[in-house]
């Protein structure tokens, strides 16, 4: 069943993007482009297909250089943190340990990422291992392990491709066109604002239909992971890490969008929550609270 589900969002996707370069090009024929530019009938819908599941396949193929890269993650070696992780992949019941890293962000989270189950990676944040292991940091882990295990993250990465090829991949090269492509961990660019916005037009006029489609499934896998690791922890332990976490900051810089809908949550934005990737995690603490109190009441019976 969940191959069937994750099959069915990519059929989705493919068709939510057809059905929006079908639309552009009805507004390009209104306005005559398509006759000024020489593209023959419904060659612009083809080649929007074409470049959609082209760059579904490379963002699954480079999603782990370019989160590493973007997010200057340091792999880890040994010592505490992958001692940790690979504990709790045990106790998931994974048959393979993702591999550790760090990258530098004040706040708790952590970032799923890999082209298959057996090369997945976990980078942590710095926030996450300043504040040490404990409920906080044992919860995010095991939601992410969930990712891995429920083999929503490859999904995740096909989905995401669907929308970054009109949207990130050209606000970068706008960056790297202005000269300010590099940026360091600690600093932002000039242009960051300018590429969010960008970023922003082109996911409404070209994908907006994927755009929340991609958020619907994110949103979804969130909510099955969390009760997965509610599974693995026990609830005292995940209520205990979820107030944790509320009270913890939250960074969201620029550099870290392409990672957004692999992290364990995100910032919240006040007035369009059902628009982002995460779920607030007030949110998210109240819906494992009554899932078990369901699950209390109809074990105790009538």
């Amino acid at each position: 069943m969940s191959i069937l589900r994750r099959l069915f969002y990519l059929v989705l996707a493919t068709i939510t993007n057809a059905l929006s370069f079908y639309v552009l090009e009805l507004l390009l024929i209104d306005v005559g482009a398509i006759q000024l530019l020489g593209i023959r009938e419904h060659g612009f819908l083809g080649a929007g297909v074409m470049f959609s599941l082209l760059g579904s396949l490379l963002t699954w193929y480079l999603a782990r250089d370019l989160v590493i890269s973007s997010t200057m993650t340091h792999l880890m070696t040994g010592g505490e943190w992958p001692a940790v992780v690979a504990d709790l992949a045990r106790r998931s019941g994974l048959k393979w340990v993702p591999e550790v890293g760090v990258y530098e962000n004040p706040s708790s989270n952590a970032i799923v990422v890999g082209r298959t189950n057996s090369r997945m990676l976990i980078a942590l944040s710095q926030g996450l291992i300043d504040a040490g292991p404990g409920p906080a940091a044992n919860l995010v882990i095991a939601h992410q392990l969930a990712r891995i295990q429920s083999g929503d993250v490859v999904t995740q990465l096909l989905l995401q491709g669907f929308v970054a090829v009109f949207t990130l991949f050209p606000t970068r090269m706008f960056a790297t066109f202005l000269g300010t492509s590099l940026r360091t961990a600690e600093d932002e660019t000039p242009t960051d604002s300018p590429e969010g916005f960008l970023a922003s037009l082109l996911e409404m006029l070209v994908t907006p239909y994927t755009s929340l489609l991609v958020r619907f499934y994110a949103r979804g896998v969130e909510a099955r992971c969390d009760l997965r690791a509610c599974e693995v922890l026990g609830q005292a332990e995940v209520v205990n890490g979820f107030a944790a976490l509320i009270k913890a900051p939250m960074q969201q810089p620029y550099r870290e969008l392409f990672t957004l809908p692999l992290k364990f949550s995100g910032k919240p934005i006040a007035m369009i929550n059902l628009l982002v990737y995460h779920a607030p995690l007030p949110q998210r603490l109240a819906r494992i609270t009554q899932h078990q109190s369901r699950n209390i009441g109809s074990k105790a019976g009538p």
